[in-house]
């Protein structure tokens, strides 16, 4: 049996959180019922920190008065004319499975290696001295390519002077046009090779072209290029 005094702070609590209805001392049974199904329902504190009530798993109905607004526990699941039915804690049919996610994208491949400095131990990184000998310009920490993980400028200017190209008549569309004016291939094949990586490929292409014209590799810049060498990197 809760005492006068509990439920006097029942009743204020219920007072401030839900309907603002004057403080009373006098109660009677169905209003304390009432009360106490609000502190199920809302998760009060009741009776000066007797604790929290918390909502039971079951299925619970209680009725709402379409006058008042006021709730009360049925506890034979019927309600009055005056009154509306709410069931609480039901529990639904299984929803369907949700459709499954995208694939996230693949993790990188980049393996940061100790291969760079002057001594060969140093972490390889943008501005130390690489493995050939040159300045490291790019790292891949990405995983982008799989040809390789650094790219580093060579330790000396070996074409300063050099021809881009020569007038060797193996280029262009029908390949009879001179090296120095056009494409090796076409413009649209051309534009392949722009991006980061692609550099070996357009090389190997210009070096192929003047090898079926009996150039030296000396005479041009892709040329020496492709045959520049250190005494630690050959490509």
């Amino acid at each position: 049996m809760f005492s006068e005094r509990l439920l006097g702070g029942l009743w204020e609590i219920y007072a401030e959180r839900m309907i603002l209805l004057p403080k009373s001392r006098s109660y009677s049974r169905r209003s304390v019922g009432m009360m106490l199904v609000v502190g199920v329902l809302a998760g009060l504190t009741v009776g000066g920190g007797v604790g929290v009530i918390a909502a039971s798993s079951t299925k619970v109905t209680v009725c709402a008065n379409k006058k008042t607004n006021v709730l009360r526990y049925a506890k034979n699941s019927k309600c009055v004319k005056t009154e509306t039915k709410v069931v609480l804690n039901q529990t639904g049919a299984k929803g369907a499975r949700g459709a499954r996610g995208a694939t996230g994208a693949a993790g990188s491949s980049f393996t940061a290696r100790s291969v760079c400095g002057v001594g060969g131990t140093t972490l390889c990184a943008v501005g130390v001295q690489g493995p050939g000998g040159g300045t490291v310009f790019y790292v891949d920490t990405e995983g982008r390519y799989n040809d390789f993980d650094y790219l580093e400028v060579a330790p000396d200017d070996a074409s300063s002077g050099v021809a881009w190209s020569t007038t060797t008549p193996h280029c262009g569309l029908l390949a009879d046009t001179s090296c120095r004016v056009a494409f090796v291939t076409t413009s649209g094949e051309a534009l392949n090779h722009l991006a980061i990586g692609t550099g070996r490929a357009a090389t190997a292409a210009i070096v192929a072209r003047h090898d079926a014209g009996a150039v030296e590799k000396g005479d041009y810049a892709a040329g020496i290029a492709d045959a520049y060498t250190t005494p630690t990197a050959s490509d």
